[in-house]
């Protein structure tokens, strides 16, 4: 940011020194960095905008903490988001080289077909997954084993998620300064899609 006697600077403004001379918009540009600094003219690097999930500014431009029960709520409410967006990531069954659904209704479908590998072990179907990057469908013609590595694999890494955001609920719990609650990383420790 360029400040101009402390106040901010926009090259390419005409501007009056303390003098009382004018100096054209375009001065600054042909300027060296000494002539800069003698008018007044001074560099710092650009501020850090301001969070506003944990700061309030004030209508007079000062800034001011919120409560910081208040920021761990927001917090929390953006773990959980977070958490419920990776467990319906999906799994990637390294066997098929497909990505299986983890969401709600995918669930209660390897469920229904569970019941099919209980009474027939040599029950096979085909299934729609998706390409490992996530992006085109295609059907897998998946067997029992497959079912079951599948079912337990998806319910794994649905319990490694829950797992990860209580670990980061509780340190989201127990910061004691706002300082502390920014730190913690909220997209640390998720397990890995890929089985």
């Amino acid at each position: 940011m360029i400040l101009l006697k402390g106040i901010p600077y926009i090259p390419g403004t005409p501007f009056t020194n303390n003098e009382g001379i004018q100096f054209p918009g375009n001065w600054y540009n042909l300027a060296s960095p000494e002539e800069r600094t003698k008018q007044g003219f001074d560099e710092v690097p650009d501020p850090q905008p301001i969070d506003e999930r944990f700061y309030y500014i004030n209508t007079d431009g000062s800034i001011e903490e919120k409560p910081l029960d208040q920021c761990k709520y927001f917090v929390l409410n953006q773990l959980a988001n977070i958490r419920w967006s990776k467990e319906n990531k999906g799994i990637i069954y390294s066997s098929a080289n497909a990505l299986f659904q983890t969401d709600s209704s995918s669930r209660v479908n390897y469920l229904g077909v569970l019941e099919k590998v209980k009474t027939n072990p040599n029950y096979s179907t085909v299934w729609k997954a998706r390409e490992p990057d996530n992006s085109a469908s295609k059907f897998v013609i998946i067997n029992a084993n497959d079912i079951i590595a599948i079912y337990q694999s998806g319910i794994q890494y649905i319990s490694d998620c829950f797992a990860n955001e209580e670990t980061l609920n509780i340190s989201i719990n127990t910061a004691n300064t706002l300082n502390n609650l920014i730190s913690i990383d909220l997209e640390s420790g998720w397990p890995s899609n890929i089985y």
